[in-house]
């Protein structure tokens, strides 16, 4: 629970305000900004099914899944600095270009351990009601992750520090206690499911993917409903 909150308070400061940020603090417009998202929520959902095959062909000593949870809250938590970060000219095309990329990178760096996360619970425990029991917990400390994020972040860039310097101190702390929280979740975690003997390849995965038309209408349903 503890690690999923503070996964929900860097979740939430991205999904709330990147785009308040993006016109206020970085000078975009709102076109240049909703653009940026939408290319990125693209980008997500085609990244997803990837990260989730290479998580599969995963094999060390801590397992499949826990790896990336030790070493992508890092990374996880300079992007969210970085994107929260406005180091050129308002409305510049360089400044279009930083929260392109900044965007983008922190959403590759929350999927490398988002995937593995929400699996997790597949090799924790065999049993159903077990695997139930982790995913309404974890699902419980996101909601409440979430909420700090929405109360303090308004305080801070509607205060005298403004909306660049208040996005940035916002997007420090969140980083920080959001990094530390995750991190935990390595700790306290332990794989018992043994690995399956065949994993799906590439190919394999996207052949069957594209012949479920019913999966690709979902999926195209829930990239729309991100955006």
């Amino acid at each position: 629970t503890i690690g999923a909150f503070g996964r929900s308070g860097i979740y939430t400061i991205m999904s709330m305000f990147a785009l308040v940020f993006f016109q206020n603090g970085a000078g975009l417009t709102l076109q240049q900004g909703t653009t940026i998202i939408l290319a990125g929520r693209i980008f997500d959902a085609l990244n997803d099914p990837v990260m989730g095959m290479i998580v599969d062909k995963t094999n060390t000593r801590w397992g499949k899944m826990r790896p990336y949870l030790l070493f992508a809250p890092i990374p996880i938590a300079i992007c969210t600095i970085l994107l929260f970060t406005a180091p050129f000219k308002d409305g510049s095309t360089a400044a279009v270009i930083w929260a392109a990329v900044t965007y983008i990178l922190w959403g590759v760096a929350f999927t490398v351990q988002d995937v593995p996360f929400w699996g997790l619970s597949s090799v924790i425990t065999p049993l159903e009601n077990e695997r139930t029991s982790f995913i309404s917990t974890a699902r419980l400390g996101s909601t409440f992750g979430g909420i700090l994020p929405a109360l303090l972040v308004p305080i801070l860039y509607q205060s005298n520090l403004g909306y660049k310097t208040g996005f940035f101190v916002s997007a420090v702390i969140f980083a920080v206690l959001g990094c530390a929280l995750s991190i935990l979740i390595f700790f306290v975690s332990k794989e018992r499911v043994p690995k399956m003997d065949h994993t799906p390849s590439f190919k394999e995965t996207f052949t069957v993917v594209g012949k479920d038309k019913v999966l690709i209408i979902v999926i195209l349903a829930a990239l729309l409903g991100s955006t």
